[in-house]
């Protein structure tokens, strides 16, 4: 059976989880792509369900991922093309869409089993800028990421897509009280690194603890001043060229790595 209206359940899921208040209320959300679906699949993420066109036996790898579908006992379903084009957020889909249940929304945090290295995003507003803190957190060791209510939405699409699979690899926490939170990690035993454009402090210059939390700020305003008093030091990255600042998602994959690096070299 081949799902050509958009009075079918599936459908009026998948376009209601474009809202932000909806995949909070259901605790799902969207992923688009074979690749990112093998993903998950591979992690055992909860897909809910998968619905495709014929367009995925067109692409590379569709044939094979609808094969793995069906060896998975994966809940599916097949969508006219044209319903499909419409339902899709990418202009030029891979013909299939997943949707998965959030892993947690709760704001209680087991810090015994937080990582050693973590970041905090602090209203970042472009979904670019926060794909890219994820991903590259994801690929130096910073899997666990706190975000304040200011952060744009990780399950928006355009942050998916950003984030290249890795979405699924780290652990998302949404802050409420970002100074109780702050002083809780402390409490915890973790050093609180802000960056910060007005220290004198290079980011080369300090030392760094086993554990600690990078904070990284606004693309505009940069961290909230609730958030900088909490922090046991502020640093910047040295610019000598002419530029005025760093974009949000380079200047925390520098940051991440150098801690890294230092860390790893005591």
């Amino acid at each position: 059976m081949i799902i050509e209206s958009f009075d079918n359940s599936k459908l009026k899921l998948v376009r209601k989880l474009s809202t932000k208040k909806i995949r909070y209320k259901e605790e799902k959300y969207i992923v688009e792509g074979i690749k990112i679906l093998n993903h998950a699949i591979d992690l055992g993420a909860e897909i809910e369900f998968v619905l495709f066109s014929t367009r995925v036996f067109e692409v590379s790898g569709g044939r094979g991922i609808v094969k793995r579908i069906y060896k998975e006992n994966l809940e599916y379903a097949q969508v006219d093309d044209v319903i499909f084009d419409k339902l899709a957020d990418t202009v030029t889909n891979q013909g299939i869409i997943a949707v998965i249940k959030i892993r947690s929304l709760s704001d209680e945090i087991d810090f015994e089993n937080l990582k050693n290295k973590c970041v905090f995003v602090d209203s970042v507003q472009d979904p670019g800028n926060l794909g890219t803190i994820i991903r590259t957190a994801d690929a130096s060791g910073f899997s666990d990421i706190f975000l304040s209510k200011g952060t744009v939405d990780p399950y928006n699409q355009k942050v998916i897509r950003s984030t290249m699979g890795s979405i699924l690899n780290t652990n998302i926490y949404l802050i409420n009280d970002n100074s109780s939170f702050i002083k809780e990690l402390k409490q915890n035993g973790y050093q609180i690194i802000a960056t910060e454009a007005d220290t004198n402090i290079s980011y080369n210059n300090v030392k760094y603890n086993d554990k600690v939390v990078l904070i990284v700020g606004n693309e505009g305003n940069g961290i909230e001043d609730d958030i900088i008093k909490e922090a046991d030091i502020s640093v910047k990255i040295p610019i000598e060229g002419t530029a005025e600042s760093l974009n949000a998602g380079v200047a925390t994959g520098i940051m991440m790595y150098k801690i890294k690096e230092i860390i790893e070299s005591k």
